[in-house]
C-alpha cells in the first residue's frame, strides 16, 4: 500500500507544480488536502522495511541481506538513474548545441548515484541503502535488555526536531529516516503482540492522527512553517503519518483474514511490484501531467484539480505496473536487475 501514496502525491505534486499553473506561495487547499493524504509516504517505505527486517531478514548473515538488496534495489537503481542522466544530458545537449565531454558525463551520472539527483524522486534510494547498511546496529541496540527502550523512545522522537530535507541528503534526512526505520525494528521483533497492544489506543491515535492533519492545514493556511532548522509542518506530517501506519497496521492486521482471492492478490502484485513503480513512476508523470493539465478549466476549480490529480495517479499507476510486468515477463528471473521485482 505505501507505493499507492508515493505516486499519489507525486502525481499531485506534478501536476499542481508542471501541469497547471498555480499562483506561487499561495494558499491551496488541493495542495494541502493532497499533502495530509500522501506526503512524505516514503516514511511507510521505511517502517515496513524495519519491520521486515527485524522479523525475518535478520535471520540470514548481513553480508546476504546485502546482496539481496544491491541485487533488487541498488542495481536498478543504478541502471535507472544512468539512464534518466544521460536523457537529461541529451535533451540539454539538443537545446543548447553543445555535447558534454565523456568524463563530465560520467562524473555527472556518478553524482546523481551518490545523492539521488537523478530524478527528484529518488534521493530515497541511497538514503534506505545507509539503513540496509546499520541495520544490524540498530536491532542490536534495540534489543539491549537496559538501555534498548530508551534508545528506541529516543530515535523514535529525533523526526520531530531533524526535520526532512526535502529531497537533499543530509545528516537531519538520515537521523529521520533513522527514526522511521527503529520503529519498525520495534514492531517487527513481535509484531502480532505489539499490534495486539496497539490495538487498544485505536481512538488516541486516530484523536492524535486528526489533531496532525488539522495543525498541517492551519500551518499552510498561515504560511508558518520554520523555526530555524525545525519543520513544523514536517514534525506534524511525521506525527500524521507515523500515528496513520500503525493504525492501517492494526487495520490490515483485522482484516487480512476476510480479503477475498482477488483483492489479495492485486495487492501482493502491487507489493510486489512496489520498487519498479517506484523506479518509472515520477518520470512518466511528466508527459501525463502534459497531457491532462491543460484539460483543467481557468481558475483551477477545486474540483477539477482533484480530477486532473486522480486521472494522472490512476493512469502513472497503471502504466507503471504495466511497464513493470512486461519486464518481469520478458526477463524473468532477471527482472529483478533492472526493475527491482
Amino acid at each position: 500500500m505505501a507505493i499507492i501514496f508515493v505516486v499519489l502525491i507525486h502525481a499531485n505534486n506534478a501536476m499542481l507544480q508542471r501541469g497547471v499553473a498555480l499562483t506561487p506561495d499561495a494558499f491551496s487547499p488541493v495542495w494541502t488536502a493532497f499533502h495530509i493524504l500522501s506526503h512524505n509516504a516514503t516514511v511507510y517505505f521505511a517502517l515496513i522495511s524495519g519491520i521486515l527486517y527485524a522479523y525475518r531478514l535478520h535471520d540470514k548473515p548481513h553480508a546476504a541481506f546485502l546482496r539481496s538488496r544491491f541485487e533488487a534495489v541498488i542495481i536498478p537503481y543504478v541502471l535507472v538513474s544512468t539512464g534518466l542522466t544521460a536523457l537529461m544530458l541529451a535533451m540539454a545537449a539538443r537545446r543548447s548545441g553543445e555535447w558534454p565531454r565523456a568524463h563530465e558525463a560520467l562524473l555527472r551520472i556518478i553524482g546523481n548515484i551518490l545523492t539521488g539527483d537523478a530524478w527528484n524522486h529518488l534521493w530515497y534510494i541511497p538514503v534506505v541503502a545507509i539503513l540496509y547498511l546499520i541495520s544490524p546496529l540498530l536491532l542490536r541496540a534495540v534489543e539491549n535488555p537496559r538501555t534498548g527502550r530508551v534508545f528506541a523512545v529516543t530515535m523514535v522522537c529525533l523526526p520531530l526536531v531533524f526535520s526532512r530535507t526535502a529531497t537533499d541528503i543530509t545528516i537531519a534526512m538520515l537521523v529521520y529516516f533513522s527514526g522511521v526505520y527503529t520503529a519498525g525494528l520495534v514492531i517487527g521483533r513481535d509484531p502480532e503482540r505489539i499490534l495486539a497492544r496497539l490495538s487498544r489506543s485505536i481512538a488516541p491515535l486516530s484523536f492524535v492522527a486528526a489533531g496532525a492533519a488539522v495543525t498541517v492545514w492551519l500551518l499552510d493556511r498561515s504560511g508558518i512553517e520554520f523555526a530555524g532548522p525545525v519543520s513544523f509542518r514536517e514534525s506534524a506530517i511525521y506525527v500524521l503519518r507515523m500515528s496513520l501506519a500503525v493504525l492501517m497496521l492494526i487495520g490490515l492486521r483485522a482484516g487480512m483474514g476476510s480479503l477475498g482471492p482477488a483483492a489479495r492478490r492485486a495487492l501482493d502484485r502491487i507489493a510486489a511490484y512496489s520498487f519498479g513503480i517506484y523506479f518509472l513512476h515520477a518520470p512518466l508523470l511528466r508527459p501525463i501531467v502534459g497531457v491532462i493539465g491543460p484539460l483543467v478549466p481557468a481558475g483551477n476549480p477545486a474540483w477539477a484539480l482533484v480530477l486532473a490529480v486522480m486521472a494522472s495517479f490512476v493512469t502513472a499507476l497503471v502504466l507503471t505496473w504495466l511497464v513493470v510486468h512486461v519486464v518481469k515477463i520478458a526477463a524473468g528471473n532477471r527482472s529483478k536487475f533492472l526493475v527491482g521485482s
